[in-house]
């Protein structure tokens, strides 16, 4: 069960047009966050949302005759120092592949599952060093938004 966010729909642009509505494509937040950061909006009239401060790039699956539209997790770049990414050991160059249960297919997915997770709350990292599997366990940062 989600929250509906956004629907697309089929509008021109023009303002003019009487036409529209929507073309069957909605998106939608899991239930379970929306009622987190309605909580925390009642409780605190803002809410919080994790961040593992590490910058990633998708990590496209290896193919050897060519290039691949698939990607395998989510390959950190950078991390910032002090970080929850740089407290629970992560480095350049490791590939993300789960938060929690949640399986990282790229650097989106990587996004979402963070931000769900609140501020302060506890999360196991998988990823692979050298294609060797790891995990670590995180504390998320804050990023907070009213």
């Amino acid at each position: 069960i989600g929250v509906n966010v956004a629907i697309a729909s089929s509008g021109s642009g023009d303002s003019s047009a009487s036409e529209g509505g929507s073309i069957g494509v909605g998106f939608a937040i899991p239930i379970d966050y929306a009622k987190r950061i309605a909580q925390d909006l009642i409780a605190n009239g803002k809410a919080t949302h994790g961040m593992l401060g590490v910058t990633v790039q998708a990590k496209p699956a290896d193919v050897k005759d060519g290039n691949s539209s698939f990607s395998v997790g989510a390959q950190v770049k950078d991390v910032v120092p002090n970080s929850a990414g740089a407290k629970s050991g992560l480095k350049a160059g490791d590939i993300i592949t789960g938060v929690g249960d949640r399986v990282i297919s790229d650097s989106s997915s990587l996004t979402a599952a963070i931000r769900e997770i609140p501020a302060g709350g506890q999360v196991t990292i998988h990823y692979t060093r050298n294609g060797q599997p790891a995990s670590a366990d995180a504390t998320v940062g804050a990023s907070t938004a009213s």
